[in-house]
């Protein structure tokens, strides 16, 4: 057997893989925030602790949360370089972990959110790792909002019931930016948007996620944003809106995810330079991909699994107001028999390519249907 010595950081991170500065724990009856050398921070209020061991560390460090049930009262303000670290994962489906339950409703309940982000303040270089985040019945509002921040992540943690957006990405104040941050390997579920990137003047980009998101009322992930990576997710909803809103934004990239049982699967409207690759598409009330007015869209690789199954007459793929420059390439497209209209449908559009695709038979209409002068459809496979 091989013995090799480690370096001094690699040995403290596997033998104290909880390394805090600041601790908070309860012991059943009250709640305390301790730093590593014994001094008290704060007693009893549990938002009182968490928000006073971040802002005891000035210069950045870890808050490490000890599993429990812990009630805030009002938002948690993330500040730059701290990490809120839960001691262990949460789990989804139960009360195990770090919980924290949000127990308060703003007066503007579209902008409330149990963790938030000075906006004037630029909040790089933190992390959010291990916890959960719930709404209490009887309040209203988000789960995090994102602003004003770089190289952040957010990483197995579930955000769970909340009926506003469970986690927003949104421009902070003049001069900020909201770039490079990454939400991964988490749990999101509730009734307002799973994720949702509202920054229409291009503060708030490079951003990526990695989740299992769902939604019972409105989009898994609703995009405003130009530059946005969702690459490996498994998004799914009640069925009332499309699992992905693509709004006037511009180079989004949508790989590998697994996008099942909703409305639409993605919807774009007015966007721009949108690769849709190697992605599984499956059962939706209308269609898998609707297009209106977009421009420049790559969708290749994908498969279209009975996609546009409750609903008669729609089509995988629809094309409309002028929709232009859309390659359809190397697809394979399996219909609910005598009840999915076309595998590609351009009601209105002009230079686009269908070419190399897998078209199954049962299709109730022509497998493509095309209204464009110069759209080409060719070498397609129909078996």
């Amino acid at each position: 057997m091989l013995i090799q010595p480690v370096g001094r950081k690699e040995f403290e991170q596997r033998t104290f893989p909880h390394a805090y500065d600041v601790l908070i724990y309860t012991d059943g009856n009250h709640y305390y925030a301790k730093d590593t050398r014994g001094n008290v921070i704060c007693v009893n209020s549990p938002t009182a602790c968490i928000q006073e061991a971040i802002d005891y560390l000035a210069n950045g460090g870890t808050v490490l949360i000890r599993n429990g049930i812990y009630l805030v009262k009002q938002p948690i303000i993330m500040r730059p370089r701290v990490n809120i670290v839960g001691s262990n994962r949460s789990d989804f489906d139960g009360l195990k972990g770090v919980i924290l339950y949000k127990l308060f409703t703003g007066p503007d309940p579209n902008n409330d959110f149990l963790i938030d982000f000075d906006p004037n303040t630029q909040t790089d270089y933190w992390r959010i790792e291990n916890v959960q985040l719930r709404l209490a019945s009887g309040y209203s509002g988000g789960g995090i909002r994102i602003r004003a921040s770089r190289n952040g992540v957010v990483d197995g943690i579930n955000v769970i019931g909340f009926n506003g957006d469970s986690v927003r990405f949104e421009l902070g104040a003049p001069g900020t930016m909201t770039y490079d941050n990454v939400v991964q390997n988490s749990f999101i579920y509730g009734a307002g948007n799973g994720i949702a990137f509202v920054a229409p003047d291009n503060s708030a980009r490079y951003n990526y996620i990695n989740v299992v998101a769902a939604s019972q009322n409105y989009s898994a992930i609703y995009i405003n944003a130009d530059s946005t990576e969702v690459t490996g997710n498994h998004l799914m909803s009640g069925g009332k809106a499309p699992l992905i809103v693509i709004n006037s934004a511009s180079f989004i990239r949508i790989i590998n995810n697994y996008i099942d049982n909703g409305f639409d699967g993605v919807d774009i409207y007015n966007g721009k330079a949108v690769t849709i690759v190697g992605n599984f598409f499956h059962l939706f009330q209308h269609t898998a991909i609707y297009m209106s007015g977009a421009s420049e869209v790559v969708v290749k690789g994908n498969i279209f699994a009975y996609s546009s199954q409750e609903s008669p007459g729609y089509s995988d793929i629809i094309m409309e107001n002028a929709t232009t420059k859309v390659a359809i390439i190397g697809n394979i497209f399996i219909p609910t028999a005598n009840s999915t209209r076309s595998a590609v449908r351009e009601v209105s559009g002009d230079y686009n390519v269908v070419m190399g695709n897998i078209i199954r038979t049962g299709y109730t209409t022509a497998p493509v249907e095309t209204s464009g002068t110069h759209t080409i459809n060719t070498n397609n496979i129909y078996s």
